[in-house]
């Protein structure tokens, strides 16, 4: 929370003093000024050329994956984790929990820089937008959504939280909405995350449970899936009847053009809907009734 406290004092700092930060323009550089490296070798590298930028982004990726990976098997980092759940045991056991805190904030802010100073190489500008709340928030969701149990469940979220922020925002919208509802729903049915989702499924798999644990729930996937698509043309048609300029917009759902002021595609929509929440009643309803099982 600190270190979020200072990222928001740094952001309103930058408003403040256009002179240092830039103002909301930010600061550009020409990352094309600078010598050559390797200059009379070949082949000749420049960070003029994106394919360069490329590869020197690539490499530096590469080593903080693998130092992050050497440092989750040091003491220091299970020492880390007794701090973070247990601070008063640490100090009793010899050890100053304000100095892991630290060290690993240190550490953590060494990566991050790495990772600002190769994003501001690639686009040649550092505005004010990155020391926001926001840009935290993502990836502290991205995070969240991929599973922090595991060594590449935060990338698996990124990953995921880059596909809605790029990919789906050509298509949509609203695709922060979505967004969100994934969040919401990857914290109610896999509190593991992504990667802790995949890592259940594979001991199943390995254990050849798999088929024996999906055939009881096969109806509830079903009523799953097709609730998600009824919940995302009931979110498409309400966004074009909201957002359209001067009036509903029609609306472009999997190939189909369909007109928010008419009946039969909210219809549609909640057809589909009615199956999910009736499953989503059921399953409630079952766990109430059988609560020594759930405790079993």
């Amino acid at each position: 929370m600190i270190s979020l406290a200072v990222g928001e004092l740094v952001h309103a700092a930058a408003g403040v003093l256009p002179e240092w930060f830039g103002g909301e323009g930010g600061l550009t550089a020409d990352r094309t000024a600078g010598p050559a490296f390797a200059a009379g070798l070949w082949p000749e590298w420049s960070l003029g050329s994106d394919l360069h930028v490329y590869y020197l982004t690539a490499v530096w990726t590469v080593a903080g994956a693998l130092a992050i990976h050497a440092l989750g098997r040091t003491p220091l980092l299970k020492l880390a984790n007794a701090v973070r759940d247990n601070p008063q045991r640490v100090a009793f056991i010899g050890y100053d929990p304000h100095r892991v805190r630290y060290l690993m904030l240190t550490m953590a802010g060494f990566f991050a820089g790495v990772a600002g100073g190769l994003m501001a190489l690639n686009l040649e500008i550092a505005s004010a937008d990155s020391l926001g709340a926001l840009r935290s928030g993502a990836v502290l969701l991205a995070v969240v959504v991929g599973g922090s149990g595991l060594f590449l469940g935060p990338v698996a979220g990124a990953v995921v939280v880059t596909f809605f922020s790029v990919a789906l925002s050509r298509h949509t919208g609203a695709w922060q909405l979505y967004l969100g509802l994934v969040f919401a729903a990857v914290v109610l049915v896999l509190p593991g995350g992504l990667a802790g989702g995949a890592r259940d499924a594979a001991r199943l798999v390995a254990r050849r449970e798999l088929a024996g644990w999906l055939r009881p729930r096969g109806w509830a996937a079903a009523g799953a899936l097709g609730g998600c698509a009824g919940l995302s043309l009931a979110i498409e048609l309400a966004y074009g009847r909201v957002h359209g300029a001067g009036g509903p917009a029609a609306v472009s759902w999997f190939g189909l053009t369909l007109d928010p002021s008419a009946a039969l595609p909210w219809a549609a929509a909640g057809a589909l809907l009615a199956p999910a929440a009736v499953i989503l009643f059921r399953g409630r309803g079952r766990a109430a009734a059988s609560p020594g099982e759930c405790d079993a």
